[in-house]
């Protein structure tokens, strides 16, 4: 349960990318709006490949590839880009007229354009004034990952939205990490290609990410700032249980704030320090659990990184989450600097606070 305090440099060596590759935008306010019937034409070569203002993934597509986007992706956006709205000082939102900073479409995958994808994203380069620059393509719903049962909270469709949004904003994708596929996998990074556990992708189509992870969370507060404004009230998390056990990341900029498992029946792991993983598990016995044994998970964000010199920013050194409340089985929950509360509830319980002036509920069983 031990939480690292990194530096920008250790998070971009984690997930295999050089300093300088994300390129934000310049400004604080990103706008999408979604491909209509009435510009189709213009994203279209007659003659495929000899449309000079298309020199990226639609270069050679017909008007027969490109489309609107599904209805499933259309509600899907919003949501998913409030998820990056949230854990960092920019907004995205959808164009309010005329056509935003980001083109949302559909198009047909297929050589040269990437076979296997469920979307794709324009590159975003310093080349403020390229139109093409972080355009999103879905594909237009030949692979069932897209379609609209996937296509929400914890489903794969529902990640490759977040994930292209991602490459939007600036996140260059993750490359495999020779020997450390631990942190380059989707536990730490929407923008991996690797599972929750390191391994390829497989067909498994719920159980993803619902909101940008950790080293995400860090790259983006980097590049644009932390928003001091977001969940400041008395927020309470909880393990969320649909759609396969999926996974969240929480940045919270202050309140006095809980992570609450008393509705869990499984084992809890709470761990309130910055970068401190939650998660219930299904191991028994005293050996610790595996990355296979986790199920529902809440990660908290890293202390904010400053853009200047890659370093925790100071201004968040009291930025945590105070409060924990254990389930009905045999816990272990772990506090931080700040005063906590922690509640082991049920079972027979591990309490440990921090360096702060701690309250203990423990119930007839506890532990330590």
């Amino acid at each position: 349960m031990a939480t690292q305090t990194l530096t920008i440099n250790d998070i971009l060596t984690f997930t295999n990318t050089p300093l300088g590759s994300d390129v934000p935008w310049q400004l604080n306010l990103v706008t999408y709006s979604f491909l209509g019937p009435g510009n189709v034409a213009y994203w279209a070569d007659t003659v495929p490949g000899t449309n000079p203002a298309l020199n990226g993934l639609v270069r050679g597509a017909t008007e027969a590839d490109i489309q609107h986007v599904s209805t499933a992706i259309e509600n899907a956006f919003a949501p998913a880009a409030a998820a990056w709205s949230t854990v960092a000082n920019v907004v995205v939102a959808e164009a309010t007229s005329g056509v935003g900073d980001i083109t949302v479409g559909a198009i047909k995958f297929g050589a040269p354009r990437d076979p296997g994808a469920l979307g794709a994203t324009e590159k975003t380069t310093l080349d403020y004034s390229n139109p093409l620059r972080g355009d999103i393509w879905f594909d237009n719903g030949s692979r069932t990952g897209i379609t609209a049962p996937y296509v929400v909270p914890g489903g794969v469709g529902y990640l490759a939205v977040v994930h292209e949004i991602g490459h939007a904003l600036g996140l260059v994708g993750d490359a495999t990490i020779a020997g450390n596929k631990t942190w380059d996998s989707l536990r730490y990074t929407v923008m991996s290609y690797n599972d929750l556990n390191g391994g390829g992708l497989d067909n498994v189509k719920t159980g993803y990410p619902t909101t940008p992870m950790l080293f995400d969370i860090a790259r983006l507060q980097y590049l644009y700032g932390a928003d001091p404004s977001v969940n400041t009230g008395d927020d309470t998390y909880t393990f969320s249980t649909t759609n396969g056990w999926p996974i969240q990341a929480i940045w919270d900029a202050g309140g006095v704030d809980t992570i609450d498992g008393s509705d869990q029946t499984r084992r809890l792991v709470i761990d309130l320090n910055p970068g401190g993983e939650s998660y219930s598990h299904t191991r028994s016995g005293k050996k610790p659990p595996t990355l296979a044994d986790r199920k529902e998970e809440i990660h908290i964000a890293f202390q904010p990184l400053r853009n200047v010199d890659g370093l925790p920013d100071p201004a968040f050194d009291n930025n945590f989450i105070e409060n924990a409340k254990g389930g009905s089985n045999d816990d272990e929950i772990l506090g931080n600097l700040a005063d906590n509360r922690i509640e082991g509830r049920g079972g027979d319980d591990q309490l440990r606070g921090g360096g702060g002036f701690d309250t203990y509920v423990y119930n007839s069983g506890d532990g330590d």
